[in-house]
């Protein structure tokens, strides 16, 4: 998965790669939750300091990652 992000600087784009990292889970009717974080930084031209962090989950599993809440500090999200 891949997060764009303008930096608040000097407003070049990047692309900020992540993997998702399973972090729990919980049994539900019909099968496993899972739950997912993960946290990336990546530094800019001018040295700025881009901070990203996604937070998901997944019902039942295989069916797909649904975003629940993406953080950015020292950037803007493009997408």
């Amino acid at each position: 998965m891949k997060i764009v992000v303008e930096c608040e600087k000097c407003h070049k784009v990047h692309e900020v790669d992540i993997s998702m990292d399973v972090i729990g889970s919980d049994e539900r009717n019909m099968g496993e939750e899972v739950y997912y974080d993960v946290y990336s930084d990546i530094r800019c031209t001018y040295n700025n300091l881009i901070d990203v962090s996604v937070h998901g989950s997944e019902y039942l599993y295989g069916a797909g990652i649904e975003i629940h809440e993406v953080n950015v500090n020292g950037a803007n999200k493009v997408n």
